[in-house]
């Protein structure tokens, strides 16, 4: 009973951190290119993570994924490439001459001292008479089409939202807990979580 009731609060607490987490990086979710053509993908962080190792790999879960290139080393693997803009708060990486196994599920990460930071960008290759998809942006030259992430999150608004949420999560399971500990001793667990919005009596008047 006690291991379960570790497992809801820890369950809690990695659900609020995962909140956190998912606003520090920001990359688009889905990106279709030629078979041919090159493309760059910038993942943005909150600046927090400026000096923090950042790299691409591939995986269908995160959890398995293969590093394919690294800031702090290789920076070049085959035909891909990362680099960082570390005043712009967004590293970059490039693949050029995409063939059609390259498509598949990569994944944008920081290296974090608990748990790393990531966010999947899924890669779609297909032929030229396939592709509709209009681009951002595109280098005729190069033949190179460069797909940027939606505006970070890093206003006073959207760190608000985002602490909002893990006070609400916190106000939800510290109560919970006292609760849950306080009733494995064999008290009601309903009194005790009511007790504080139940009306004090009063003490009888002398006859």
């Amino acid at each position: 009973m006690t291991a379960m009731k570790s497992s809801t609060i820890f369950t809690l607490f990695l659900s609020a951190c995962d909140v956190v987490w998912s606003s520090a990086i920001s990359v688009p979710s889905v990106v279709t290119r030629t078979a041919g053509t090159s493309v760059t993908v910038h993942c943005g962080y909150d600046r927090r993570y400026a000096d923090r190792s950042k790299y691409w790999c591939r995986g269908k879960f995160y959890s398995r994924c293969r590093t394919v290139v690294k800031t702090t080393g290789p920076r070049e693997n085959g035909r891909s490439s990362i680099s960082e803009d570390k005043s712009g708060h967004v590293f970059s990486v490039t693949v050029t001459s995409l063939q059609r196994q390259d498509e598949g599920r990569y994944w944008c990460v920081i290296s974090a001292p608990l748990r790393d930071i990531n966010k999947p960008v899924y890669l779609q290759v297909v032929q030229s008479n396939e592709y509709t998809t209009d681009v951002s942006t595109t280098t005729s030259p190069q033949n190179t089409f460069t797909t940027r992430p939606q505006e970070r999150s890093t206003t006073h608004s959207e760190v608000w939202a985002t602490l909002r949420w893990i006070l609400f999560l916190l106000l939800l399971a510290c109560p919970l807990a006292v609760c849950l500990w306080k009733s494995s001793a064999g008290r009601s667990c309903v009194t005790l979580c009511l007790r504080p919005c139940l009306p004090t009596p009063s003490p009888p008047q002398a006859g």
